[in-house]
Parts: C-alpha cells; sequence; structure tokens
C-alpha cells in the first residue's frame, strides 16, 4: 500500500506493521528548514507530506493506547520503554529518533519523541493537566542543546505528540508515562508549555490571539482555591511571562527566581481568571506590597500611586511613574477591579479616599 492511499483512506494495520511502514521509509536529504502545518489548507503541501505526519501522529497514538490498554503508564521499567517502546533513551532530557523524523521535518533537528522530567531542577513546574519544560543548558557539544530545543519546537510545528517521562514516586528506578502536545514556546524565559491528552487527540491552539477574546472571569471559592490553584500556577505563570517578558512591572529587576506572576483581580476574590491579561510580572517585594495594597495602578493612564500615610516611592524601590513591563499591557476591566478595591482599602473613616501621585517629570508620556 502507498503512502498516497494511506492519506485517502486511514490505515488499519497493527502497530508493528507501522514500525515496519515506517522505517522502510528512504531518508530523503534535509534541505532547509520549511513550515509544515497540518492544520491549514490542503493545498499547499502534497498528500505524501500529510500520510507522513498522519503517519507519524497514528504511531505515537498507538503507543499510548497500548499503554493505557494494558495500564501501564505508571511504574515502568526504563528497558520496557526504550527497547519495547523506543521513546526514552535514559539521561537525555530530550529524545529525538532523527532517523525516522528529519523526514517529516525536513531539516537537521527531527521531532522530538519524548522529554525526561526528573523533577529535580524545577519541581513547582509539573502540574496534574500541563508541564511548563525548560530548554536545556548542558556543556555537551556545541549545538546539541539548540538541536533538541528547534526538535522540540517541530512538535509543536506539525501537531505531533509526544511522551513525557517523569520518575515514578514509588520506585525512583522506575519511570511513569504521560502524553502531550507541546502547546507554546517562550524564547525570551526558555521554557516550553505542554499540555497532557489522556485521550491522545490533538490540542489545537486558539484561532484568535488572547487580545481577540473576551476577558473571563470564573467563580472561585476557599476550597476551589485551595485544591487547584497550585495546579493553574505554573501554566499562569509561564503566559504571563510570555506576555509580558521576564521583567518586573515596576523595578528593573530581571532574575527568573524572583519574578512571580502577579494576579490582578486576586485568586482570593469571588470571582477571578487565569486570563494572562489578568496578570502581571513583578519581583517578590513588589509582589507583596501589591497585594498589601501598598501601591495602586490607574487603569487609564497606568500611574502607579501610592498609600496615603504609606511607604514612598523611595521606600518602595520602585522605579517607575507608570507601570512598565517589558512589553503588553494587562486588561483594563483587571485594573479598574483592583482600583476600585485600592480605594476600598484606603478610604478615609471620613468617606473620603486620599491617593499619593508621584508627579511625572516634564516630557514623560504616560502609556
Amino acid at each position: 500500500m502507498s503512502i498516497n492511499s494511506l492519506a485517502e483512506r486511514p490505515p488499519r494495520t497493527s502497530f508493528s506493521e507501522h514500525v515496519i511502514l515506517l522505517f522502510s521509509q528512504k531518508k530523503a536529504p534535509a534541505p532547509a528548514f520549511r513550515y509544515i502545518d497540518p492544520t491549514l489548507s490542503e493545498e499547499q503541501y502534497s498528500i505524501k507530506e500529510r500520510s507522513k505526519i498522519f503517519l507519524e501522529r497514528e504511531y505515537r497514538k498507538k503507543i499510548w493506547k497500548d499503554l493505557l490498554a494494558q495500564e501501564n503508564t505508571r511504574d515502568i521499567s526504563p528497558e520496557v520503554l526504550r527497547e519495547q517502546y523506543r521513546i526514552y533513551r535514559g539521561a537525555a532530557g530530550i529524545w529525538c529518533d532523527k532517523e525516522r523524523t528529519t523526514s517529516i521535518s525536513e531539516d537537521v533537528y527531527g521531532i522530538a519523541m519524548s522529554v525526561l522530567h526528573t523533577g529535580k531542577s524545577y519541581p513547582d513546574d509539573f502540574t496534574e493537566d500541563s508541564i511548563v519544560y525548560h530548554y536545556p543548558k548542558t556543556n555537551r557539544p556545541k549545538n546539541t542543546d539548540h538541536g533538541e530545543i528547534e526538535a522540540t519546537k517541530n512538535a509543536n510545528r506539525f501537531q505531533i505528540p509526544l511522551f513525557i517521562i517523569t520518575h515514578s514516586k514509588h520506585n525512583d528506578k522506575l519511570r511513569d508515562v504521560r502524553f502531550g502536545y507541546v502547546v507554546e514556546w517562550d524564547d525570551d524565559n526558555q521554557t516550553f508549555l505542554i499540555e497532557f491528552s489522556e485521550t491522545g487527540e490533538i490540542i489545537s491552539p486558539p484561532t484568535q490571539s488572547v487580545d481577540e477574546q473576551p476577558f473571563m472571569t470564573y467563580t472561585t471559592s476557599r476550597k476551589t482555591i485551595t485544591s487547584s490553584s497550585i495546579f493553574r500556577d505554573a501554566k499562569f505563570r509561564f503566559k504571563v511571562l510570555k506576555r509580558y517578558g521576564p521583567k518586573c512591572a515596576v523595578c528593573s529587576i530581571t532574575i527568573d527566581k524572583l519574578l512571580h506572576a502577579a494576579h490582578i483581580i486576586p485568586k482570593e476574590s469571588n470571582r477571578s481568571s487565569d486570563d494572562e491579561r489578568n496578570g502581571i510580572i513583578l519581583c517578590h517585594n513588589h509582589h507583596d506590597a501589591f497585594d498589601d495594597f501598598l501601591f495602586g495602578i490607574e487603569p487609564e493612564t497606568k500611574k502607579i500611586i501610592y498609600r496615603p500615610s504609606g511607604p514612598s516611592k523611595g521606600n518602595l524601590k520602585i522605579e517607575t511613574d507608570i507601570l512598565a513591563p517589558k512589553r503588553n499591557s494587562p486588561h483594563n476591566d483587571a485594573l479598574k477591579w483592583r482600583f476600585k478595591e485600592f480605594l476600598r482599602e484606603i478610604r478615609e473613616p471620613t468617606g473620603e479616599s486620599h491617593v499619593v501621585r508621584e508627579e511625572i517629570p516634564l516630557g514623560m508620556k504616560s502609556r
């Protein structure tokens, strides 16, 4: 059966037949990278190209379904993953079977098959439905890290799933396996967002940019905050860092471990949102000051104002008169809600609200 006929009718072959078919394909020379997105119009590339993408996706989904059928996604021997399923290569953080996948990616990098998360360097970035996976930074030969990063980006470009390998909670010598898709990457912060897919179905990116989507909030309760906030925070932080860049919005700190993704409408309110436009990047100290209403942000002008009889701009070590993320701005609805709460918090017993504004030097325009 030819590859072209496989594209016209999804093949009904066994797992072993898929392996034989894929390995029997001749490896073509790898030209310069050419973007191919299988979700775009079919006229943009040949049936043969679509078939290779389809086969690779189905090959990996068959492995996942086989693991699920055997109830064998937890506490697995590394040898089984390496020899039987060929989805794991020991200590390699990102593994790519270049022999098979460079003919799909049409570059020298191939498509990542799996990522290994040991939980030692970034334990908080792994949640129940996703992982924020950091780019490799090793002392291996030149371009090795770069090649693995590009192979993982290719998994996103072609919407081909990969396996997420972790150490078992019960036995460090065994491995747990999850299945998912690379949803986004952030070169500034050098991270990937990988979302898990229990069914193996494609997780497609939204058709609209975030700024074109409506700003939505959800009802919260103490119970939901306690049980699920830790699982949302890693993904929220990834999205907020990608939107605004790795810099405190009121000072010059850019050290990753000191930067927080602060909710503007806080999780503790009766309605909140994990929309990245409800976030802002603040350093540890300024996050605490923001939560304590030591300063507020006027929604329209983005001017920073201070609590009456409270610490000044100098005391707080704030270095700007206007909210200054590296790029983009929060949603105005979120800022309006927060500013209203700020005014309520600082309201005098007489019912009047007094705020302290730092004067903006002549020639500076508000954004």
